[in-house]
């Protein structure tokens, strides 16, 4: 797709047919699962190439002329099957009733949608209603001293009891999960500080597109935290 034909931001090419569209949310899933692409990069790059589809099928030098993607993550895109494993993460929403949630959803939140920088993809654990319209995401660090845990409390009290909405980051309490035994695995090679993806492969055992795979699912569970470079930690 050359210059002329970018897509505008909230805009995204989704196959027609339902075998297309689920090939379509695998592609996403899996470049916004990629380490080093934050959601500004993932907008950058279906704005420049239409599909994330596209984006994985682009060679190098293609990739290459969207600003802020260097040599380290061309290679990363390149060899995503490696990092990602798109079928194991819906997997793992299935069986906890999240949702995956595209820009052309119904249930996509309006007016996130209306902004410059939506997020092309959303996981969703709940059931939206009209009220939700008017919602605040109360959005702070992993490790909040506690007068700024009391002050969240407070805020998101006050805040519901006068019927907004407050969205939650799906942070859950990891001794409430229930990890299979590839997770649990991959749990245990991970140290509260900094640990190199290398390091967790080399402990654990297990192959590299495992490993990747299985560490996009604990980050989601809020398990672990990916730092910069690559490195992850647990949380």
């Amino acid at each position: 797709m050359d210059g002329s034909q970018k897509l505008a931001p909230n805009s995204l090419h989704l196959g027609n047919t339902p075998a297309q569209q689920s090939a379509d949310l695998r592609s996403l899933l899996c470049l916004s699962m990629l380490p080093g692409i934050g959601p500004r990069t993932l907008c950058l790059l279906l704005e420049h190439f239409g599909t994330a589809n596209e984006v994985l099928a682009a060679s190098s030098e293609q990739l290459a002329v969207v600003s802020g993607v260097g040599p380290k993550l061309i290679h990363t895109i390149r060899t995503a099957d490696h990092f990602v494993d798109p079928d194991h993460v819906l997997a793992w929403c299935d069986e906890h009733n999240v949702e995956v949630l595209q820009q052309n959803s119904a249930a996509y939140p309006q007016g996130l949608l209306e902004q410059p920088d939506a997020p092309p993809i959303l996981f969703s654990l709940g059931l939206p209603t009209g009220a939700d319209r008017l919602a605040v995401a109360i959005v702070g660090t992993r490790h909040a001293t506690s007068y700024g845990t009391r002050q969240a409390d407070r805020l998101a009290y006050g805040l519901a009891k006068a019927g907004v909405t407050v969205v939650s980051g799906l942070v859950r309490n990891p001794a409430e999960l229930k990890l299979n035994d590839l997770e649990r695995k991959v749990l245990e090679s991970v140290e509260p500080s900094n640990t190199s993806i290398d390091q967790v492969i080399a402990v654990s055992g297990l192959p590299a597109h495992q490993v990747m795979a299985t560490l996009s699912v604990l980050e989601m569970r809020k398990l672990i935290r990916r730092l910069s470079g690559q490195y992850v930690s647990r949380i």
